[in-house]
């Protein structure tokens, strides 16, 4: 019967299914995004220097690039982080006399809107708008003169690494900076920044309306954010043009998996919502732990293992997944969705060892508890608290949709 009505209403299949699909655009409040603001192509010039360059590090072994590369989607393209100290091996990152940090490396498309005011996995960095300050690990951050050239948390985000041990300063005893309390790194790194000749030409084109005693590292991490904001834009997605009002920018199969993620059946729009696709909030969701040390995340009261809603666009290329690159692949991701707690007690830590093998020293290892997997289950996110039913067809839609809808390469063209 609905057959024959919509055929007497002059539609077609694909009518019927934008028309669906655009229903749920409308209620969610999905919009396209638009180009980010940046302040000069010199910023942008300077910053992309700076984010190449490894003397912006103690050692001088390790910059911005190392760690988020475009090749692998702005990550690193292993589970865990490596700091200062790694190495490479046929273009692979091997530890070596690095430290292996406790999270993956996020990667960096679209962070420089004003909505992401939350860095790092657990926030560590906020930026609040309305106020105009800034919390961090640091206190005081926000008596620093530097704070008054940052413009936001994407920028401010941007020094922690440079002042940390095992990720840029190196460790004490191993040079000058990493003998100093953090402001004071900030402080001689910049310093070292401005004394070098080939950076002569970028600083006074960059910071040319700043007189040369204000200089310092507040206005280095905001070309590097610049640079970032620039670099990293991902706004020309299919569905991007698909919310622009274009109808043949996805596939059928793809507007098929647009509206499992935005609808109850896939649930993946609950978290997964607004311009960015994040709520930009914090969940647990039954990841397995693994590494070296157990990490609880983000503590809110009783709630542990609370991790930062990643936005998606470009989630293809930013494997592996998920705060700690326990999962390697987007099919993965969906069944761990399916069945988390499948998912958590039958991990494989074998078989992430073997996919990156040679990648760490020490094999990393599946750190879950009993204790832990079933304190992970009992609090685990409402919205996967109801096993999700998908057929074979679906979660193959849904991966299209994350697969194709949402990659958008042309980055590579301005990095």
């Amino acid at each position: 019967m609905i057959f024959f009505l919509l055929l007497s209403w002059n539609l077609s299949i694909a009518d019927v299914l934008d028309n669906e699909l655009r229903h749920y655009i409308s209620q969610i409040g999905y919009r396209p995004l638009t180009e980010v603001q940046i302040d000069s192509w010199e910023m942008v010039k300077l910053g992309r220097k700076l984010f190449a360059d490894r003397r912006l590090s103690g050692n001088n072994n390790i910059s911005c690039l190392d760690c988020h590369s475009p090749a692998q989607g702005g990550g690193d393209g292993i589970p865990l982080g490596l700091g200062e100290g790694f190495n490479y091996v046929n273009n692979a990152r091997r530890q070596l006399y690095g430290a292996v940090l406790k999270r993956n490396t996020p990667p960096l498309f679209n962070l420089a809107y004003g909505n992401f005011n939350m860095m790092f996995w657990d926030a560590r960095v906020e930026y609040d708008s309305w106020a105009q300050t800034y919390r961090t690990p640091l206190e005081k951050f926000n008596d620093l003169a530097l704070t008054k050239y940052l413009n936001g948390a994407l920028s401010a985000q941007a020094l922690f690494p440079i002042a940390n041990h095992e990720e840029m300063l190196g460790q004490v005893g191993e040079n000058p900076y990493a003998e100093l309390p953090t402001y004071l790194v900030w402080n001689g790194l910049a310093e070292k920044i401005f004394k070098l000749p080939d950076y002569q030409g970028f600083l006074q084109a960059a910071f040319k309306n700043i007189r040369r005693a204000d200089w310092n590292m507040g206005l280095l991490a905001r070309a590097i954010s610049n640079y970032e904001a620039y670099a990293f834009s991902a706004i020309q997605t299919p569905w991007d043009k698909y919310l622009r009002g274009d109808n043949n920018a996805m596939s059928e199969a793809e507007k098929k998996g647009a509206i499992i993620f935005s609808t109850p059946k896939g649930r993946c729009f609950v978290c997964h919502n607004s311009d960015h696709l994040t709520n930009f909030s914090f969940h647990n969701i039954g990841i397995p732990s693994i590494g070296y040390n157990d990490d609880q995340g983000r503590v809110f009261g009783q709630n542990a293992y609370l991790f930062r809603t990643p936005p998606l666009r470009n989630v293809a290329l930013t494997a592996p997944y998920m705060h700690n690159g326990s999962l390697t692949t987007l099919r993965e991701v969906i069944e761990h969705y399916v069945n988390p707690m499948h998912s958590l007690y039958l991990y494989d830590i074998e078989a992430l060892n073997t996919k990156y093998a040679g990648t760490y020293n020490v094999p990393l290892k599946w750190l879950d508890t009993d204790a832990s997997a079933n304190y992970k289950m009992e609090t685990l996110s409402p919205p996967l608290r109801t096993q999700l039913i998908l057929s074979d067809e679906d979660k193959n839609n849904l991966l299209l949709f994350l697969e194709k809808s949402l990659t958008d390469t042309s980055y590579f063209s301005r990095l």
